[in-house]
């Protein structure tokens, strides 16, 4: 599995949440395959990882993540 961080925003859950929903509709528009929460990577929660079968996926995740 391929881990790409994204930034979250608010921080914590509402803003995991927020990214999750955005990595959804990626996933139902088949843009990517689907994906698997990872860990926060900062102490802050500010920053989390995303688990994708692809490193495809990742791109084209951390590139459409504004849709």
């Amino acid at each position: 599995m391929i881990e790409a961080v994204f930034s979250v925003s608010p921080r914590n859950l509402p803003g995991l949440n927020r990214l999750a929903l955005r990595l959804n509709k990626l996933t139902l528009s088949g843009v990517i395959s689907a994906w698997h929460l990872g860990r926060w990577t900062d102490g802050t929660k500010t920053k989390h990882g995303i688990l994708f079968d692809s490193e495809e996926d990742a791109v084209a995740a951390k590139v459409n993540k504004a849709i």
